[in-house]
């Protein structure tokens, strides 16, 4: 798989220290987000390729938003998995355990019913 230059909507934001994931649609949430919480530690999209975000300072203007790749290679499914199993885990969602998924659209599609 070829590296992505610009992310795949939707795109989960890892926040820092935390097991919590949110889950974002499109560009305009994500800059909603980054407005309130500047304590995420990446970006995943839906293909399993990680972005941080190039800002100035502590704001970021919308005009100026820019998403970086960081990976050559998407993240593992299992690993993308297990991200939303801690997630559900902490949102006490029972039998996080079981959650099996294939593909990463699958994983997405968890966290979206998580949210």
């Amino acid at each position: 798989m070829q590296q992505a230059t610009q992310p795949s909507w939707p795109i989960m934001m890892t926040v820092s220290d935390s097991d919590e994931l949110v889950l974002l649609p499109d560009l305009d949430s994500l800059q909603q987000e980054l407005a309130v919480n500047l304590q995420y530690q990446h970006l995943i999209d839906s293909n399993g390729y990680y972005y941080q975000v190039a800002h100035e300072g502590n704001a970021i203007a919308p005009h100026k938003l820019q998403l970086a790749p960081l990976n050559k290679q998407p993240i593992a499914i299992a690993d993308l998995l297990d991200k939303v199993r801690r997630h559900a885990s902490l949102v006490d969602q029972c039998c996080s355990a079981k959650m099996t998924a294939t593909e990463y659209g699958q994983v997405f599609e968890m966290l979206a019913y998580l949210d």
